[in-house]
């Protein structure tokens, strides 16, 4: 079995998959404040006991949310004495727009004053709501990713289900180097010490 974990953008969710990359359970929800309750139920309803991989969107997000994913993420690698596959939330939006087949620029919720903008194959870069607003003036965006409120400021929306992000999270995180320990990336670039 595979078990993936996204508490990076909304809405949460977790998977298993079987050993054929089918899907066995989903469950998302949108309370941030409920990721470690809504993860544990999870687990208990389905039996994890034979995880052979371990993945887990890495950020950028709130701390406390990929914290409490990290946990336990990191908790069942310790048990399961398995790596963990980890990578960023802007790669995986990216390889799931070009699987819809959407030719459009995102932004991801950084909380506060600020968005994630990943122009093209760019870097995302962090810039206040409201430079990104001017920004992208003329530009369509896939906003599905911000909350209402900040998507309410911006004119064009590209409409994208995220129907079937779960598969497309599995395949990129397959192909993502396994680490020891789950690292979250709270705001990109990571916070420095």
């Amino acid at each position: 079995m595979q078990f993936i974990l996204n508490t990076s953008f909304d809405p949460h969710f977790c998977a298993l998959f079987d050993e054929k990359d089918q899907l066995v359970a989903f469950h998302f929800w949108e309370n941030r404040r409920k990721d470690a309750f809504e993860i544990w139920s999870f687990l208990k309803i389905y039996d994890h006991s034979n995880l052979d991989f371990i993945g887990g969107v890495t950020g950028p997000g709130g701390f406390s949310s990929l914290r409490a994913g990290g946990v336990i993420l990191n908790a069942l690698a310790f048990s399961k004495n398995l790596l963990v596959h980890g990578i960023r939330a802007d790669i995986i939006i990216e390889a799931f727009l070009i699987q819809q087949g959407k030719d459009c620029d995102f932004l991801l919720n950084s909380f506060g004053k600020f968005v994630f903008c990943r122009k093209g194959n760019g870097k995302l870069e962090r810039v206040e709501t409201e430079k990104a607003v001017e920004k992208f003036e003329q530009e369509v965006l896939f906003l599905g990713l911000l909350p209402l409120e900040k998507q309410a400021a911006f004119k064009q929306k590209q409409e994208v289900s995220l129907n079937g992000i779960e598969k497309v999270c599995l395949e990129v995180l397959q192909k993502a180097e396994p680490q020891k320990s789950f690292l979250p990336d709270y705001e990109f670039p990571a916070v420095g010490g």
